[in-house]
């Protein structure tokens, strides 16, 4: 289920202890994805983060977070348990603080309320463009911060802060004056003819969504594939990524220089000319002159990279095939049942140009880490052995074979899959993401995963081996499962349907764990560890 504008309110409240700016809540609820879960993974990789919490997670941080919800320490407890929670693995450091959130009781609920609505109406209250501007940067952040310290659990402290409003606006305009934004360029400096090359601009001070203007000078629109001016979107990570291909003129030229400017920054680019073969020699034994389709197919060695000196020309893969960069082609053709390796940033630069073209079934296989998602022409994905893999299905028939790495695999808005998904034999503790509600595991083939986790609200029907997985959940989940079997119930599941099928045994996991059993047959529902039963046990 999508992030709503509330929940994403509460995300920046519980993380960052400030109101959402105007530009993330747009670029996050634009994005129809994105989830809870999603959205505090970018926060917790974000620059905000780095600055605000640091590159670890420990008592200090979570204690942090209980001042910016609550305006008090940790209990012990929560200190422990949060903690171990992220050193484990199990969540993100924002969504560990959305986890907090959610579980607010008594005075810290109607603190929570307050700040929610006070957060609220300063996002409001932002409605010039001299405003909205303003509201970015560290300083203008800090002054928000500060102001949202003065809500508590009081009628008075809402009233307080709801008066201060305007002189709070004024105050964060004038932290954040002078800060203005800040454009670094990092990426390749010098690029190559021939080369597809993503262009990084690092910026501060500008929220993810904004759009800024590019355009390039000292090059020729001929010498340029696409156009030399254009729109870009910052990311999450503050980010806006460029994706260029300066074709190969003339041979033995001098170095050119390329001014690009992307929003207020500007940037000399060095443009080397091309030189030497056009293909490794020991690959292909003719010279390209346009127009060719070049066909490799078997093994080969190293990571060649295969280069074509004319934007006409098409390589086609067929066999085993594992290459380096593959620029300035055309198209790339991968035939029937063939295997090619390659680099993720061959694959990314290939998607984003459209470029990657498949018949029949095909396999590809990463050579490093992925995060994104998959490419709907490849049937056949086998994932990097590396941490950091993090992919998102693009077909419900996807097959995903994780590698030796901690891997998450992502069933995105699918409801049911039909492909086999492998988290790999040799991760500690590789993951699947269940986003949409009503979704049915019992279909495809899910093996060698360590975890399910159901995003927030989610329900899903599994198969008994899958539900004695470690099954992670948020807001209300329940699992409905298809077969009958002994069945140890996870404590982040609130509601469990067992199989009408002879057969279930099943232990609770929780005290407050809602289990109905099977309308037909006889179920043993055990107490295991649990003392006192709370929730709702139905025999059917």
């Amino acid at each position: 289920m999508a992030i709503t504008a509330t929940e994403l309110t509460a995300l920046y409240l519980s993380y960052f202890g400030r109101p959402p700016d105007q530009g993330g809540m747009e670029f996050y609820l634009a994005q129809e994805d994105a989830t809870v879960q999603s959205v505090a993974d970018a926060f917790s990789a974000s620059p905000e983060s780095m600055d605000l919490i640091g590159p670890t997670f420990g008592p200090d941080q979570v204690n942090r977070i209980y001042l910016n919800l609550f305006g008090r320490d940790a209990e012990p407890d929560g200190l422990a348990y949060w903690t171990k929670q992220v050193a484990d693995g199990l969540m993100t450091p924002a969504f560990a603080a959305y986890g907090i959130f959610l579980g607010a009781q008594n005075a810290d609920l109607i603190s929570v309320q307050n700040k929610m609505l006070v957060a609220t109406t300063f996002l409001e209250h932002l409605d010039t463009p001299e405003e909205l501007a303003g509201y970015s940067g560290n300083e203008a952040a800090q002054a928000a911060r500060e102001y949202m310290d003065t809500v508590g659990s009081s009628p008075s402290s809402v009233a307080s802060a709801l008066s201060n409003l305007d002189a709070a606006i004024l105050a964060m305009l004038s932290a954040g004056e002078g800060e203005g934004p800040t454009y670094t360029y990092v990426g390749a400096n010098p690029i190559e003819e021939g080369q597809t090359v993503v262009v990084v601009i690092q910026t501060t001070g500008i929220a993810p969504g904004v759009v800024l203007d590019w355009s390039m000078t000292g090059i020729q629109p001929e010498d340029m594939e696409g156009a030399l001016s254009g729109t870009v979107t910052v990311d999450a990570d503050g980010k806006a990524r460029l994706l260029i291909t300066p074709l190969i003129d003339t041979l033995g030229d001098s170095p050119e220089t390329i001014t690009l400017t992307v929003g207020g920054g500007v940037f000399s680019i060095t443009l080397n000319e091309s030189s030497g073969p056009l293909f490794d020699s020991y690959l292909v034994d003719a010279t390209l002159n346009g127009n060719n389709n070049v066909y490799k197919n078997g093994a080969s060695t190293g990571l060649p990279d295969f280069t074509s000196k004319f934007p006409s020309d098409v390589l086609k893969v067929g066999g085993t095939t594992t290459v380096g960069a593959l620029l300035n082609f055309k198209d790339v053709t991968l035939d029937d049942k063939s295997v090619l390796t390659m680099a993720v940033a061959t694959h990314d630069s290939l998607l984003a140009a459209t470029k990657l073209n498949a018949t029949g079934t095909q396999t590809v296989n990463l050579s490093d880490a992925f995060s994104g998602t998959l490419d709907v022409d490849i049937e056949n994905y086998g994932l990097g052995s590396v941490s950091g893999n993090d992919v998102t299905l693009g077909l419900a028939t996807h097959n995903v074979t994780g590698g030796s790495g901690d891997d998450i695999v992502r069933m995105g808005t699918f409801t049911s899959i039909s492909g086999t998904l492998d988290g790999g034999s040799q991760g500690k503790f590789d993951s699947l993401y269940v986003s949409t509600t009503g979704a049915d595991l019992t279909v495809g083939t899910i093996t060698n995963f360590e975890a399910i986790n159901l995003d927030t609200n989610v329900n899903a029907k599994m198969t008994a081996a899958q539900a004695n997985f470690l099954l992670l959940g948020a807001g209300t989940n329940t699992v409905t499962v298809k077969d009958a079997g002994t069945i140890t119930g996870a404590a982040a599941i609130e509601n469990y349907t067992l199989a009408d099928a002879a057969g279930n045994d099943f232990t609770l996991g929780a005290s407050a764990q809602n289990v109905t059993g099977s309308a037909t047959q006889n179920d043993i529902v055990r107490t295991g560890g649990v003392t006192s039963v709370t929730g709702t046990l139905t025999a059917g």
